[in-house]
């Protein structure tokens, strides 16, 4: 709901809901499709896997290591 609000606020913000129940695991590729990368940052949260795998294929994409921001949590 917070995201949402956001997006009304400032239309720079945008919000794309990904479920992987349905859609499988996301990718690089995925979000190409959505937005540019090239003037986009890119906020990512998640297992560490996760974060690795899309930091690898968003540096291959052309999104410069500056630009992607992550932070990584372990579920017990």
């Amino acid at each position: 709901e917070e995201l949402i609000t956001a997006t009304k606020i400032s239309p720079s913000f945008h919000v794309h809901l990904w479920v992987s129940k349905t859609k499988g695991h996301i990718t690089a590729t995925a979000i190409k499709a959505l937005m540019p990368l090239h003037t986009a940052d890119i906020f990512l949260c998640g297992p560490s896997v996760m974060i690795f795998s899309l930091k690898k294929q968003f540096k291959k994409a052309g999104v410069p290591g500056r630009r992607i921001h992550y932070e990584r949590f372990k579920l017990f």
